[in-house]
């Protein structure tokens, strides 16, 4: 469905709709503005090794708006509660230059 939105904006507007099927979240918001979004999540603790989880969902929701809006898109930032890896060299490849680890809550901010 997310793919076949008429416009980014739908497509958030379905992903954040479908989002507690998804997964067991302590928290899940979407902020849609005019020319910004932000999505904020943290999951419960049910979910073990979240952070692999949270890479994982970032991702795909990076290669789903890829899709939509051109390849060459990268979030304006990217806030991960997981500690930093050893190398983030994959996840500034996946997800852009600016990713910072150890936050309070993980979001994906975009224009």
């Amino acid at each position: 469905a997310l793919l076949n939105a008429p416009n980014v904006r739908e497509a958030l507007t379905v992903y954040a709709q479908y989002q507690r099927i998804i997964a067991d979240y302590a928290f899940f918001n979407v902020e849609l503005g005019k020319e910004d979004c932000s999505i904020e999540w943290s999951y419960t603790g049910i979910i073990r090794h979240s952070m692999h989880f949270v890479d994982m969902r970032v991702a795909i929701l990076c290669r789903a708006l890829r899709r939509l809006i051109g390849e060459d898109w990268f979030p304006a930032r990217v806030a991960l509660m997981r500690p930093p890896p050893v190398s983030s060299v994959l996840h500034r490849g996946l997800l852009g230059s600016n990713v910072i680890f150890q936050q309070m809550m993980n979001c994906v901010s975009f224009s």
